[in-house]
């Protein structure tokens, strides 16, 4: 699948694609800091699960500044799950084949360059193969304070790194038409992924395309109660990966994108094949067998903490 590249940043759309529920304390915000973005040429998808607040209304009144059809408001599928709900909005929505691909949380606020400073890495990385974008945030509380700037990673991202990692926050990923093709026809017919971001990193990456992370920030990621998944920087977080090593979260996530990944195993490239049997392997094991295959493979995680984390994990057989 190709499409002709317009000559111009400016000639290219992007469907951002938003997933609400209950979204009514923050939504205004975050809907503002797109009508004010410098890229203009947009259209905005957003899927709602069912809120019982003011969502639905908050967007039927945003949509109302601006022609029919480039705000477009759709029933969710009602699951509770953000990553459905996002595949919602990625397939059912109604957007040009060759648009851009942009992710949206409900509760942020963009910075004005956000999608044009995406879209200029990812015009300038011009290539035939699938491209993803995505960037570091400015960490905020409730009120938009400023509390820190997500992680800037050490090492190059990779499928290597997909399976046991994600590499940027969901909602600063921009990817091209080819990547969202990619996306729309390999994820799994039940829809079970762990998320819409991470399956993203992991089948753009698994196929051979390329990643593009951006060390500037593109968004004020405000962190809050309702938070379905926050800021994964500070001791909050490094204390909450290792609970979910020890209740079993990530050897169920690994379950997931195995058996989500056997639906696309044909689309991968051969290193990404024997890198997925190897975690396969990993993922059967325990002790000493499970951790001496990991130190031959080339799974790695970004920091050196991380990193201790998949040792402990493939031990306990919890990888």
């Amino acid at each position: 699948m190709t499409h002709p590249i317009p000559t111009t940043i400016d000639a290219l759309n992007v469907a951002i694609l938003m997933a609400t529920h209950n979204g009514t304390d923050y939504l205004q915000a975050q809907l503002t800091s797109i009508a004010r973005q410098s890229h203009t040429n947009w259209c905005l998808v957003v899927s709602d699960d069912n809120s019982t607040d003011d969502t639905r209304a908050i967007v039927t009144a945003f949509a109302a500044q601006f022609s029919d059809g480039k705000v477009q408001l759709i029933d969710g599928p009602c699951t509770g799950e953000p990553a459905s709900n996002f595949l919602c909005a990625l397939k059912s929505g109604t957007y040009p084949d060759h648009s851009y691909i942009a992710f949206c949380d409900q509760d942020d606020v963009w910075l004005p360059d956000r999608l044009e400073r995406g879209l200029k890495a990812l015009t300038n990385d011009a290539t035939d193969h699938p491209s993803l974008y995505g960037s570091r945030t400015i960490v905020t509380d409730a009120n938009l304070t400023e509390t820190g700037l997500s992680p800037n990673w050490r090492y190059a991202p990779s499928f290597q790194n997909a399976l046991v990692q994600n590499f940027a926050g969901g909602n600063t990923l921009l990817m091209c038409p080819l990547a969202g093709h990619l996306l729309r026809t390999q994820t799994p017919t039940d829809g079970i992924i762990t998320a819409h971001d991470w399956w993203a990193y992991i089948l753009v990456s698994g196929v051979g395309g390329h990643i593009l992370f951006d060390p500037v920030p593109t968004l004020y990621y405000r962190q809050h109660g309702r938070n379905v998944v926050g800021a994964n920087g500070g001791w909050r977080a490094k204390l909450w990966r290792i609970r979910a090593v020890f209740r079993g979260t990530f050897k169920t996530w690994t379950a997931m994108h195995i058996s989500a990944l056997s639906q696309s195993t044909a689309a991968l490239t051969p290193d990404a094949r024997e890198a997925l049997n190897t975690l396969q392997r990993i993922h059967n094991a325990r002790g000493i067998t499970a951790v001496l295959m990991l130190r031959q493979s080339n799974l790695y995680r970004q920091t050196s903490t991380g990193h201790l984390a998949l040792y402990v994990a493939a031990f306990f057989g919890k990888l």
